[in-house]
């Protein structure tokens, strides 16, 4: 573990002081930026409820170029990064940055593209039927030719959530939520106390703060802190699961040496516990604190959230094509040849994506290049596809829960004892292993998105 820690910063000098001024500057510029619609700035949540909510075609398509406007701040310098990046790796040996990224995260190539291309096998069938019927939904609504479509008439600008129409808005449910109140509800089911994080945490959004969420271990020992932009709906309830997940993991470690303990493990293993604990937002327990009916105050019936989760898979072709496309323009920028001369972002991008067969214009991947924060100062560069392995971590995880009683106090000291505690002290896959029974299995992520049906 500490070899695979440290073997990629054993650069010259020069070259990683170059790299890591270089991902501070972007780092600065992703968190800071706000676009402007017609002169005036605005925030991330603001660009989204115009997205979910507006019919004026022109207004959509100001707000979701609004969110794409740090892409011209940043350009020249995430091309010149991902040459850096691939240069050290070659003076360390390795083909490029990808095969480093690989070789230091325990996990094996030949296995991460055949995960990779038995999900996308499962979702081409339905991605085609999803998106004629979603085409004909969208050309209705806006009095438009399907052709005529373009990505500002989906909901989401970066492509992650399905458009409102045809789709499940749980958001009205959560409109009145106390989405603090949720979270430590959740892990008070699991026996986990979320209290002294939320005490520390920065949740609400404030001009000049980062737009984004994400956990941080301050001085690690014990000051575990949350930062979010949080208002009540359901991405953001979903996005609270996810990082006290994370913060969780870092509290929760046993392990002496800082350097082991918590979330220092690999990529796939960091994103586990987070992603895993987003499946409680629709845990009847958890929905009978919020989801209830307007009359009577009686909670949602297990029948209806059975149809809401049924409902939610429709659009699972969809997400699952834009994440592969986002994963493979993360493996071509570092995999990319070293030479004088830096591609054109757009030219390259472009041919990237033909070339891995996932170029669907109404369809791009959830991050453009230019403003793909993860791959460049996010800490997930090379290892993107991180999240769709960790996904495989945690529905399988989760089909445990549900194969041994569900969310009880018992099944969450486990999960906290084999897995939240352990950090980087042993192999990834043992731990895993050891905690299920067997190895991970990509059937309960088919399931989850609804693909399975398809495979048999």
């Amino acid at each position: 573990m500490l070899h695979d820690a440290f073997a990629p910063h054993q650069i010259d000098a020069e070259l990683r002081r170059k790299i890591v001024e270089l991902e501070v500057e972007v780092e600065t510029t992703f968190n800071t930026f706000r676009g402007e619609i017609d002169g005036q700035r605005v925030d991330d949540n603001a660009i989204a409820d115009v997205l979910r909510m507006s019919d004026d075609s022109a207004a959509r398509r100001a707000a979701w170029e609004a969110a794409k406007q740090v892409g011209a701040e940043v350009t020249d310098r995430v091309r010149e990064l991902a040459r850096l990046r691939n240069d050290a790796a070659r003076r360390l040996g390795y083909r490029d940055h990808f095969a480093l990224a690989l070789a230091t995260s325990e996990l094996d190539e030949g296995r991460l593209f055949a995960t990779l291309d038995e999900v996308e096998q499962a979702t081409a069938a339905p991605f085609g039927e999803w998106k004629a019927r979603l085409d004909g939904a969208l050309a209705e609504r806006f009095g438009c030719e399907a052709a005529d479509l373009r990505p500002w008439h989906l909901d989401d600008p970066f492509f992650q959530d399905p458009p409102i129409s045809g789709a499940v808005d749980l958001d009205p449910l959560f409109e009145r939520a106390d989405v603090e109140a949720l979270t430590v509800r959740s892990y008070d089911g699991i026996g986990l106390d979320t209290r002294p994080v939320l005490a520390r945490s920065d949740l609400y959004a404030r001009e000049g703060k980062s737009q984004h969420a994400f956990c941080i271990h301050v001085d690690r020992e014990g000051d575990v802190r949350v930062l979010c932009n949080v208002e009540p709906n359901e991405r953001w309830t979903e996005t609270m699961l996810h990082e006290f997940g994370h913060a969780l993991h870092a509290m929760l470690t046993s392990v002496e040496y800082p350097r082991l303990a918590g979330t220092n493990v690999p990529t796939d293993f960091v994103e586990f516990p987070s992603q895993f604990n987003e499946h409680w937002a629709l845990e009847p327990s958890v929905l009978a604190h919020y989801a209830k009916h307007y009359q009577t105050g009686r909670p949602m019936p297990r029948t209806l959230v059975d149809k809401i989760k049924r409902a939610r898979t429709f659009d699972q072709g969809f997400a699952t094509t834009e994440y592969v496309a986002a994963a493979l323009l993360d493996m071509a920028w570092h995999t990319l040849p070293v030479g004088p001369e830096q591609p054109d972002i757009g030219a390259f991008e472009a041919q990237a994506l033909k070339r891995f067969a996932v170029d669907v214009p109404e369809v791009p991947p959830r991050y453009r290049s230019s403003y793909f924060a993860h791959i460049w100062s996010g800490g997930y560069y090379a290892g993107y596809y991180a999240y769709l392995w960790s996904e495989v971590l945690d529905d399988d995880a989760y089909a445990w829960f549900t194969e041994n009683g569900g969310m009880t106090r018992a099944n969450g000291r486990r999960f906290r004892d084999m897995i939240l505690s352990r950090g980087g002290t042993g192999d990834m896959a043992a731990l895993y292993r050891a905690f299920r029974g067997r190895d991970p299995e990509v059937g309960p992520l088919l399931e989850e998105r609804g693909l399975q049906a398809e495979q048999k």
